[in-house]
């Protein structure tokens, strides 16, 4: 048996006791860090129940005003009866230089499913893409640490009393919310890295062209990533689909004369 002389305790007891100290310490930091990671989650969470819980209680089955113009008018016309070719041109149209047609079509399913529009049920299915914009970055953020940092910061940025009005009136600008959604979603596709993923990226990145005008930016930004990662092959793809896209969405295309 060897014996430490420092101590005159056996070395094969000083052994059990250091590795015994050793799982001790790990555990502890691992419940620690358990713990901590818990804590993040639940501060991140409570922003997100506060805004929604303050919201549902304040939300209306009502027009505001960019429903007038948008969803009501469509709405009324499809009531009248409409051709599926006249369907289609009023699906297309321009209204101030922006072609909407995800969210008209989300105007005529509902009512085509219920004989009516429940502006409370859109304006719910903008604050989704809220938090589908917000689940997409944390899940792009990288490692599960990065993702947390991702997850508290989202909450308290977009999920506070500054943004009340977004969350209670989303449906009244619900072009605005699909828009941002689906380009990330086009760029986070591009990301994958294959021709599949590619193609589902621009497939997204049409939808945003003709969501708002405002889809247009996704396809030079998603050209830059494709150049800078030297992927030519997706990026002649992306690049023809886009060419299509944008001359469709300017083919006919008319100022708005109020801005003259």
């Amino acid at each position: 048996m060897t014996i430490d002389e420092s101590t005159g305790v056996p070395a094969s007891r000083l052994d059990f006791r250091a590795t015994l100290a050793g799982r001790l310490s790990q555990l502890i930091w691992s419940r620690r860090r358990t713990l901590t990671i818990l804590a993040l989650i639940a501060v991140s969470l409570a922003p997100v129940v506060f805004i929604f819980n303050h919201t549902f209680d304040a939300r209306r089955d009502i027009v505001y005003w960019d429903e007038f113009d948008t969803a009501l008018a469509f709405i009324l016309k499809l009531k009248d009866g409409t051709t599926p070719a006249a369907f289609l041109q009023e699906l297309f149209a321009i209204n101030n230089e922006h072609r909407m047609v995800t969210s008209r079509l989300l105007f005529a399913t509902s009512f085509w499913l219920s004989g009516t529009i429940n502006f409370a049920l859109i304006d719910l299915v903008g604050n989704a893409t809220l938090l589908g914009l917000c689940v997409l970055l944390v899940a792009s953020a990288g490692t599960p640490m990065r993702r947390l940092r991702m997850g508290v910061l989202l909450a308290f940025l977009m999920f506070q009393l500054e943004h009340y009005e977004n969350f209670l009136w989303s449906g009244s600008s619900i072009d605005h919310f699909q828009v941002v959604l689906l380009a990330a979603s086009a760029i986070f596709a591009l990301t994958r890295g294959s021709q599949a993923a590619t193609l589902i990226g621009a497939l997204l990145a049409i939808l945003a062209t003709f969501t708002l005008a405002h889809g247009l930016a996704v396809w030079p930004a998603g050209a830059a990533l494709l150049v800078l990662a030297g992927r030519r092959r997706d990026l002649a793809i992306w690049g023809a689909i886009g060419a299509a896209a944008i001359v469709g969405f300017f083919a006919g295309f008319t100022v708005n004369s109020a801005q003259s």
